[in-house]
Formats: C-alpha cells, sequence, structure tokens
C-alpha cells in the first residue's frame, strides 16, 4: 500500500479501523443464518417492552406467547414493572432442557432447546439488583442451505491531514451455496420474579 500515485491507497495509521470493520462485515455476510441467541433474544425483547415498541417485542415471542403476553395490555404490564428498576441486565440464558434429533444434512444433535434468563435491575441507586423477571425461551437449531449473491469489489478513498487521498479495496467474492447451522430462539414464557 503506497499514496497515491494514480492509484492511492489507505493510509497505514487507518488499516486497523478499515480491517475490522470489513472482518466484521465478512463475517456477516459469510452467515447464512443469523442466529438469534437466547440471550440476544431476550435483551431485544426487554429493549422492545421498556421503550413500548409493540411490533419489535411481538418479533421475538412465540406464536403462542403473542396472543398471551404479547398483547398491547401485556406489554405494557411489563414496562410498567420495569419501569420501576434501574441498571437492568438480562442475566446469562441457561440450559433448562433440549431435545436430539436430525438437524438436517446429516448432523444430529439438539433439535429444540429451551433456557432460560434472569431479568434483574436495583429498586433505588446503590440496592443490590434484584431477579424481576425469569424469561423462557425455546430454540429450534438446524442445518439449512444458503445461496449468497455475489459481492462486487468496493473501494473507500480517505484524505489524511496533509491533503493526501488514501484508497482501500476490498476484493468482492463470487456467488456460491453453502450449509449453515441455524439457531432461531423466541421467549415462549415470562415469569414474574418480583412483586
Amino acid at each position: 500500500m503506497r499514496p497515491d500515485r494514480g492509484n492511492p491507497v489507505l493510509h497505514p495509521s487507518k488499516w486497523n479501523n478499515h480491517l475490522c470493520w470489513l472482518a466484521l462485515m465478512l463475517l456477516l455476510a459469510a452467515a447464512g443464518c443469523v442466529s438469534s441467541a437466547p440471550l440476544l433474544t431476550a435483551r431485544r425483547a426487554v429493549n422492545a417492552a421498556k421503550k413500548g415498541k409493540l411490533t419489535q417485542f411481538q418479533s421475538q415471542l412465540t406464536d403462542r406467547a403473542r396472543s398471551t403476553i404479547g398483547t398491547e395490555q401485556g406489554m405494557d404490564a411489563i414496562r410498567q414493572k420495569l419501569a420501576h428498576y434501574t441498571g437492568l441486565s438480562v442475566g446469562q440464558a441457561l440450559l433448562v432442557s433440549s431435545k436430539q434429533g436430525d438437524q438436517g444434512y446429516g448432523h444430529i444433535g439438539d433439535v429444540l432447546r429451551t433456557y432460560k434468563a434472569i431479568v434483574a435491575g436495583s429498586q433505588r441507586k446503590g440496592a443490590p439488583p434484584e431477579a424481576i423477571y425469569t424469561f423462557f425461551l425455546k430454540c429450534r437449531i438446524s442445518y439449512e442451505e444458503f445461496h449468497h449473491d455475489e459481492v462486487s469489489e468496493s473501494c473507500t478513498t480517505t484524505i489524511d491531514a496533509n491533503g493526501i487521498p488514501w484508497t482501500n479495496c476490498s476484493g468482492g467474492s463470487p456467488a456460491y451455496d453453502s450449509i449453515d447451522y441455524c439457531e432461531s430462539c423466541a421467549v415462549a414464557r415470562i415469569e414474574s420474579s418480583a412483586e
């Protein structure tokens, strides 16, 4: 990589920043199935409830849960209870049970997992956190075939403090198919822990 002489490249001081973003984008592009890990699903449900975003809250629930806790009144009750707490956190999702079976494409293993995650917070500043809710999540595991479209080469140009342009190009990739591991999770039940 060298400064602009007809073919400018990225200044070395910017490499790490751009390489990290490039690595992240390639990782995301390579993932045929975006995993909805149980912890992230529980966090998204809590955040949606806190902000009163019903559609986003419902998108984190199983079909059965949508008809009970996924109503506007159900979400509002959760939101109102969470509003009495500060420092909200969702604890690590703990495996409660699993069911073995055919995951597809010759893979045998867990096809259904049930997790629980504790939502905790403090009622006043300095008070120790207490459990507020227990979220029970159902996760389906499978291997599926995905098509990945062609990715074109992309280039970015930056100008350094001396006014010299530096360009960095990332190579593209051809279209391809892959078989990827998928874990799709949703909140199945929410139990109140604190009164």
